[in-house]
């Protein structure tokens, strides 16, 4: 056995212990600080004896095994970082695409609203105004509705959601001026 040999144990128990206690955070970052912090502390109490010992009884072998430390702890925290970035992404694609469910039901609400007009033949002998693209509330209602559609697909958010609002908007003038609101009474 060369004098080489045990510093390489050392160094590999050391990137052990760093890598084990980095991949451990990541589990225990998820269920809250108090158990980050004790799988910390522990990962460290693992770690400072693995690198105290060595270095007590050879100085140069204490220096190596505290940089390897160092490394290994480096690159695990640059790992953690990008998988928390990764992680913060995917929730905030999760958030985005619960909004974008959120407003597309609305567009659909609003959609289902003037198909009523549309499709139920009483209200169409009731309201023949919200057919009549002659009409210009009608006829602005029914470039919203296509402006609406036409920005549904695009990943504009701001856009569609001032589309809706003008399609909101257009459909409440065209039921007003059809005289929608009145026959409720």
């Amino acid at each position: 056995m060369n004098s080489a040999e045990p510093l390489v144990w050392w160094a590999a128990a050391v990137v052990l212990i760093v890598v084990s206690t980095a991949w451990l955070l990541v589990r225990a970052a998820r269920r809250g600080a108090d158990s980050t912090f004790w799988t910390a502390f522990g990962g460290g109490a693992l770690l400072l004896p693995a690198v105290l010992v060595p270095a007590a009884t050879q100085p140069a072998a204490g220096a190596l095994l505290s940089g390897v430390a160092l490394a290994a702890a480096a690159a695990a925290a640059a790992v953690l970082l990008l998988g928390d970035r990764a992680s913060r992404s995917r929730r905030r694609r999760a958030r985005n695409g619960a909004r974008r469910l959120a407003v597309e039901s609305v567009h659909d609400e609003l959609l289902g609203r003037w198909m009523a007009y549309e499709l139920d033949p009483a209200r169409q002998i009731d309201f023949p105004a919200m057919s009549d693209v002659r009409r210009p509330e009608t006829a602005a209602m029914i470039k919203a509705i296509r402006r609406a559609a036409d920005l549904r697909a695009a990943d504009d958010s701001a856009a569609y959601g001032a589309a809706l609002t003008g399609l909101r908007s257009a459909l409440g003038d065209a039921e007003r001026a059809a005289g929608v609101y009145e026959s409720r009474g």
